[in-house]
């Protein structure tokens, strides 16, 4: 169900300055859903990444989006039809990944041998306040291009919340849980109409349990 109204932008941007606010070649004159992967995989970079006997998933780390950099950006096709778009700017898991401890505590001067649960505690309000910014950025950015969004609730999880925006075939679901991840979503506008999937959450103990792990890595 949704909730709100939508409200348009004042005029309805063409792809190229769309492209041009996110600073990604992600939209053609043809709708992107309309699209063959093959021109869409070569204008992102993406690569194959995962195959199933239906389902194929092509990525490319270290980008960047709207001028943000980008812990992943994924496309997914469903027998040969390009079915999701993935703009993966922040998560937890790759902030606490092995480098991003080792890098996080050599810059913050922190021994995270004798202070792990210092360097944990930095750690988590660096993330929570880079996640604050990003969504907060993406927010702006896309009610500038695309007007005022929707909220919406998906059916999986009625306890998250996110802001919607449709233009063209395409929905766009910047998707955030507190202290978990920040990601925009691009999908057909029926698909969100849908309900659409979630992201799984990582828990704070195994966030913990990798980062001890991490130290000694």
């Amino acid at each position: 169900m949704l909730v709100g109204m939508l409200a348009g932008a004042a005029e309805t941007p063409d792809p190229s300055a769309v492209n041009k606010a996110f600073g990604l070649p992600m939209f053609s004159d043809t709708p992107l859903f309309e699209e063959k992967p093959s021109p869409v995989l070569r204008r992102l970079q993406l690569r194959q990444t995962q195959r199933s006997s239906l389902t194929e998933v092509y990525s490319a780390t270290g980008g960047t989006f709207a001028g943000l950099e980008t812990a992943e950006i994924s496309l997914t096709t469903y027998d040969g039809v390009i079915g999701e778009l993935n703009i993966n700017v922040l998560n937890k898991g790759d902030f606490f990944s092995p480098q991003g401890v080792r890098a996080f505590a050599a810059a913050a001067g922190t021994d995270a041998g004798r202070h792990p649960k210092r360097l944990e505690g930095q750690m988590q309000k660096r993330f929570g306040k880079l996640q604050k910014e990003a969504s907060q950025h993406l927010g702006d950015l896309l009610t500038q291009t695309f007007g005022e969004p929707q909220r919406r609730v998906f059916k999986q999880d009625r306890r998250r919340r996110l802001l919607r925006w449709d233009w063209r075939d395409t929905a766009f679901l910047l998707d955030g849980v507190k202290q978990e991840y920040v990601i925009l979503r691009v999908m057909r506008i029926a698909s969100a109409d849908a309900g659409g999937e979630v992201l799984e959450r990582i828990h704070d103990s195994d966030i913990r349990k990798q980062l001890l792990e991490n130290i000694h890595t």
